[in-house]
């Protein structure tokens, strides 16, 4: 269950939380200070760790578990279950892969195989495509929780939303890279509960070829901004570096919406997450991903796990 922190100012920005202390309903204020709704007692720390899980399970499926809730995803590889072995990243950009120890899952394909690593937050499996004769199709069973939905964002993305509509997942925006480094064409695309990956390679295509479906959980609290104010975040960087006195939650060199915006991630991982989160964002969510126009949401636990696409309710 989450609730949402909505700002009583012209900043169009929101918190998305479970967990920080009692409710203060809007007729308790007589500050004028937004309404801040909160579902538990235990307060959240900086240095929390999401319980996110992600595991074996029967043949080729893995099961990522948000074990605070319970809800899970499940994902099944395309292909013959095989020994899980390490893949070969030669030609994939540096920072692509966040897999953690060792592949979970392998399976075989024609002339392609598919091996599934756990991360910090979900999963990523990587396509190897060895020749021109491997498919061109990918296809990943999902189980999602009850209730539970996925459709393709404008971006590319796939983001996985609750019965109410609230992100549960996000599919990071598809990769693939050929063996000198060069982009590959791919896209995302679902049917019924099947998502799959398209890798437009051919004749010319240098091989082997490396493509990625990542799926990560988004684990609350999650802080819904609009994408102007995302790009709003190098310059909170800047200020943030330049140092200043703090008050609380109050940054001397911040103001207005900006301030605001700290003011909400301070909130949940404390002053000293606070650079963290505002960096990561400032660092690997550039103009060229972002519409202005559109809502994000911020994992404030995994500010670079991914940003999924939130209804605009969330960011007014």
């Amino acid at each position: 269950m989450s609730t949402r922190v909505v700002l009583a100012t012209t900043v169009s920005a929101c918190l998305l939380a479970a967990g920080l202390g009692p409710a203060v309903a809007a007729d308790d204020r007589s500050d004028g200070s937004p309404a801040i709704e909160y579902t538990q007692t235990s307060p959240l720390s900086g240095d929390a760790e999401p319980p996110i899980a992600t595991v074996p399970i029967a043949g080729a499926e893995i099961l990522t578990t948000d074990e605070s809730s319970q809800d899970s995803i499940s994902v099944s590889l395309p292909g013959t279950p095989a020994l899980p072995e390490d893949v070969d990243l030669s030609g994939v950009p540096a920072g692509l892969f966040h897999g953690d120890d060792a592949p979970l899952v392998s399976t075989a394909l024609p002339d392609a195989s598919v091996t599934a690593y756990a991360t910090e937050y979900g999963s990523q499996s990587i396509i190897s495509i060895e020749g021109e004769a491997a498919p061109h199709e990918y296809r990943f069973d999902l189980d999602l929780p009850s209730g539970a939905s996925a459709e393709v964002n404008a971006d590319g993305s796939v983001r996985i939303v609750d019965v109410d509509g609230q992100p549960l997942g996000l599919v990071q925006v598809p990769w693939a890279y050929d063996a000198n480094g060069a982009k590959v064409p791919t896209s995302f695309s679902l049917a019924g509960s099947q998502l799959i990956q398209t890798i437009s390679h051919d004749a010319s295509t240098a091989y082997p070829v490396k493509a990625d479906p990542s799926i990560q959980w988004i684990p609350w609290p999650v802080l819904a901004v609009w994408g102007a104010e995302i790009k709003a975040f190098s310059s909170i960087s800047v200020a943030l570096a330049a140092g200043g006195s703090w008050a609380g939650c109050t940054f001397s060199r911040l103001s207005g919406a900006l301030s605001k915006i700290v003011n909400q991630i301070c909130t949940v991982v404390g002053i000293a997450g606070v650079k963290g989160v505002v960096d990561a964002v400032a660092s690997v969510w550039g103009p060229s991903y972002i519409n202005s126009n559109t809502c994000y949401g911020v994992p404030l636990y995994n500010p670079r796990g991914g940003l999924a696409t939130m209804p605009a309710r969330d960011c007014w």
